[in-house]
């Protein structure tokens, strides 16, 4: 598995950062002082690697603040980072990053009962093999309940970490959602493969290749090479690629899939994908180093697909990477999407494994920081408010058809401006829903923020 490590040389400057900045330990517990020397690690990361460097607390400042839950809040700039994280348990993460963890398989998106003011989720997506599937779960399915108690903040985060769950399933009746039955979900440990759905659908003169993927990771690069290449050999014209539930990942994933994707013209080297900047320290030191701060486009991809256009699936979780591979394919191609406007997250994170494997009081401890903001070759970044899709069309999950299914009103208005032709699903007006329940935005995931990361390393200097 790639890890995310910082770099020795930074590492050696942070260690060096702490040996000045401990203080006097007389008189302080072992406790504290662990924790003092976890925070003024942070404070090294922040002040050197961060985004919003500038904007930081000063260090004195924050001298009361011993917990370093507390501390790592207190130097997170809001309301822009909405994704940096501390972590204890560094080997979870590592495996949520390559889609290999334990749990129950499935998707989420979120509700609100507006009279009772709990949870219900509805399944957006569930993965082959999984115990979400071996329970029967599909799309559009509604969980109102869990372990026979309402979903509220306290127990939300059950419904990935527990062990197991007995779910109370719900159903559409009316202005309201009602008790259908139970399932019972045993937790596994699984790869989850992000390539969902595969269809090619015949109209016409076109064919069109859809494809549903949930998360860049580096280990679905061969299966993506499969499906684009089967694309190829069946003579797609047109491709649908559906971003809805896709949080992000892994940055050389997103330029894999990217590279795929464009004009044949892009891959000759030098066409830059997206740039990196970051904060002014590091910007200006790796320019006066002749570091390359540019992403380009792959030149030895295993199978491209020469469009000249392409069709993307949108919703609110749509995030990070999923955003960079719009973005950056934007000044190449004709880019149309459909949905709802994406989540917004616009920068990359470093996946900092462990503050010091060395210490004992270090290594439990790592993060997830945000270290730069993607730029494409127009200027295009920070959009705070999300990509505003090219044709606004909802996503009902309350009237969910399985992925690749014509009836999908997002697909079907693929479909219609790819052949000219109305197809039936796009002419039924938006059905309007009043009643003691309302959507969430794609915000309320409740995951773990690592799923909306776009993940790079800090470069060596």
């Amino acid at each position: 598995m790639k890890r995310y490590f910082v770099t020795s040389a930074l590492g050696t400057l942070l260690a060096l950062f702490s040996l000045c900045s401990c203080g006097d330990k007389h008189d302080v517990n072992p406790t504290e002082a662990a924790h003092q020397k976890v925070n003024d690690r942070l404070y090294d990361y922040f002040d050197e690697a961060y985004l919003w460097n500038t904007q930081i607390p000063r260090r004195a400042s924050l001298q009361n603040t011993l917990e370093p839950e507390s501390y790592f809040e207190k130097l997170r700039y809001l309301p822009d980072d909405k994704w940096s994280v501390l972590f204890q348990n560094s080997d979870q993460v590592s495996r949520m990053l390559e889609n290999e963890e334990s749990g129950f398989g499935y998707g989420l998106a979120f509700g609100v009962f507006s009279n009772t003011g709990s949870y219900f989720a509805v399944v957006t997506h569930v993965y082959a093999n999984s115990p979400a599937e071996t329970a029967g779960l599909k799309r559009g399915d509604l969980i109102i309940g869990i372990n026979r108690s309402n979903i509220t903040d306290a127990n939300v985060e059950d419904l990935w970490y527990a062990s197991s769950l007995t779910l109370t399933l719900g159903k559409l009746m009316g202005s309201q959602i009602a008790e259908d039955r139970e399932v019972s979900v045993q937790a596994s440990t699984q790869y989850n493969d992000p390539v969902i759905s595969i269809r090619i659908l015949s109209h016409g003169q076109h064919k069109i290749g859809y494809l549903c993927y949930t998360n860049y990771v580096e280990q679905s690069e061969s299966r993506l090479t499969e499906v684009f290449t089967g694309f190829r050999a069946a003579g797609v014209t047109d491709v649908v690629l559906d971003l809805r539930y896709n949080s992000g990942g892994v940055s050389t994933t997103g330029i894999f899939l990217s590279s795929i994707l464009a004009p044949a013209t892009a891959l000759n080297g030098s066409t830059v994908y997206l740039t990196e900047s970051w904060n002014d320290f590091y910007n200006d030191y790796y320019d006066s180093e002749g570091y390359d701060r540019k992403q380009y486009f792959k030149q030895d991809i295993p199978v491209n697909m020469d469009l000249e256009r392409i069709f993307i699936l949108t919703s609110g979780q749509t995030a990070s990477a999923s955003e960079g591979t719009i973005v950056g394919l934007t000044p190449y191609m004709d880019v149309i999407t459909i949905g709802d406007s994406t989540h917004g997250k616009y920068c990359g994170a470093a996946f900092i494994e462990t503050l010091d494997k060395e210490d004992d009081d270090l290594k439990q401890w790592g993060m997830m920081l945000v270290v730069y903001r993607f730029v494409n070759r127009d200027g295009l970044t920070d959009f705070k408010e999300g990509l505003a899709p090219t044709f606004s069309v909802p996503d009902d999950l309350f009237e969910a058809y399985p992925f690749g299914d014509e009836r999908d009103p997002q697909l079907a208005k693929a479909i219609e401006l790819i052949t000219g032709n109305l197809m039936p699903a796009v002419a039924v007006a938006p059905i309007t829903r009043s009643g003691h329940y309302r959507m969430l935005s794609g915000d309320h995931d409740f995951r773990h923020p690592v799923k909306k990361s776009l993940i790079t390393r800090i470069p060596e200097r």
